[in-house]
């Protein structure tokens, strides 16, 4: 069997700080990997200002791949990242605490948490895929290509966008090469403004 992907909560944050906790609607499975995927203010301008994501359980927690769209300066564009764990130092609860950290204030700021647990006798592992995103652009309709994609792989991407609450999101209908998962969407900010 593949992985199989469950939908683990998601939530914001709209308080100007540098550091914000967020907890798992629901349990993880032992033996899963949870996968965080922020969206924040751009705070450092054109550099990412994420820093660390750490947990009361002590897991490590390793950055994949992350983007920042800057438009002019620091807070007026987006940025975004995917952090995940294997949950070495113990199975993420409803009452595990994970706290996000930036380098510089920063107030919009969205997140998605899910788990990808393998088939018997399998295991998840993450590889970065450079080149295949794109550092902003203005399109309604963004688009990920990736051809390399084997039987049991998993796809986990993020769009992040600088827009607001108003902003209608589509999951891709293509099932040309496998299947999709429901998507989990969220937003922070007003309704002209993330």
């Amino acid at each position: 069997m593949a992985i199989t992907y469950t939908a683990r909560g998601s939530g914001t944050n709209n308080t100007s700080n540098t550091s914000f906790t967020l907890n798992s609607a629901t349990n993880f499975t032992a033996g899963s990997t949870a996968v965080l995927t922020i969206a924040s203010d751009n705070s450092a301008g054109a550099g990412s200002s994420f820093n660390t994501v750490t947990d009361t359980l002590g897991n490590t927690w390793t950055a994949a791949n992350g983007n920042v769209y800057n438009v002019g300066g620091a807070n007026s564009g987006v940025q975004g990242i995917v952090f995940y764990t294997a949950m070495n130092g113990g199975t993420i609860q409803t009452t595990t605490t994970i706290t996000v950290s930036f380098s510089s204030t920063t107030t919009a700021k969205a997140w998605t948490l899910s788990q990808l647990a393998p088939g018997a006798g399998n295991q998840v592992s993450f590889r970065s895929v450079s080149g295949q995103f794109s550092a902003g652009a203005s399109t309604t309709t963004p688009t990920l290509t990736y051809t390399n994609v084997t039987n049991g792989d998993c796809i986990v991407a993020g769009t992040f966008n600088e827009y607001g609450t108003t902003q209608s999101v589509t999951q891709d209908s293509d099932a040309t090469s496998g299947t999709w998962t429901t998507q989990q969407t969220t937003a922070v900010g007003t309704t002209s403004a993330g």
